[in-house]
This record gives C-alpha cells, sequence and structure tokens, in this order.
C-alpha cells in the first residue's frame, strides 16, 4: 500500500497538510495544516513527523462540483493554485512495504514544478522518519 505526504515552501513559510487517500485512491491535501516558519528547524522537523504519524486519512471522493480548492491556499493568502505555484516548492514524500522515498524539487530553474527528473532519496529503515524529517528541513532552510 502506497503513503503520501507533502511539503510545501511558499515565501519564507512551510506548509504541512494533511494528506487523506480518498476511497477512488487518490490522495488530497486536507486539514488539519501545520503552519511553520522557515527559519525554525525543530518545527518543521515535528511537523514532518507528526504528518506521517498521522498516516492517510480515508475521505470520502469529491464530485467534481464538490472539489474543494487546495487547501494550502487559505494560509497562504491566496486565491489560486496558479499563484502558489509560482513561489512555492514542494517536497513529496511516498512510503511502499520497504522505504520511504523524498521527491525533492529541482532548484534555481524557472518553473521548479515542471515534469521532468527531481532528486530522489530512498530511506529504508524505521528510523527513517527521522532523518527523512531532519533531510527535508535541511532543504527547506538552503532553500529560503
Amino acid at each position: 500500500m502506497i503513503m503520501l505526504w507533502h511539503v510545501y515552501l511558499r515565501k519564507g513559510t512551510v506548509f504541512v497538510p494533511t494528506v487523506a487517500k480518498t476511497d477512488a485512491g487518490f490522495f488530497i491535501d486536507v486539514e488539519p495544516v501545520a503552519v511553520v516558519e522557515s527559519t525554525n528547524r525543530q518545527e518543521i522537523i515535528s511537523a514532518i513527523k507528526a504528518a506521517i504519524g498521522s498516516g492517510n486519512p480515508i475521505v470520502a471522493t469529491p464530485t467534481r462540483a464538490e472539489f474543494p480548492k487546495p487547501v494550502v491556499l487559505k494560509y497562504a493568502n491566496v486565491k489560486s493554485w496558479a499563484t502558489f505555484e509560482k513561489n512555492a516548492f514542494c517536497w513529496t514524500v511516498k512510503k511502499n512495504a520497504s522505504a520511504f522515498e523524498l521527491h525533492s524539487p529541482r532548484m534555481n530553474v524557472p518553473k521548479p514544478w515542471e515534469e521532468g527528473p527531481v532528486k530522489i532519496e530512498t530511506f529504508d529503515t524505521e528510523a527513517a522518519i527521522d532523518i527523512l524529517s531532519c533531510s527535508i528541513a535541511d532543504q527547506v532552510r538552503g532553500t529560503v
């Protein structure tokens, strides 16, 4: 079973939403969302660990008419995903039966979320959550 989490960085603020899995099998960001200053390494680590620790709750699949706006928009104080994305970076953590994968954004490119090669790190042990959380926090702080 695949699990998934997101960590967003936009204009000096880190957003770590809960990521739910829908009945249909796709993932969406939902409440609660941890909001942390990018300079606070320990709080970033704690927010990531809390998100991973809460897993991926199962939610009903929203209809097209009910599909919510991305939950992080209100915390970033923007109205559209396009606006959020212009100044944001996204780290994605995937977990399968044997390991965690950290997909890091491409840095110093005009569109860091473009499809294409990204840096992928694999963490194989249960202690990986600590190492993984520290790695993301350090990358976030190095991006600011």
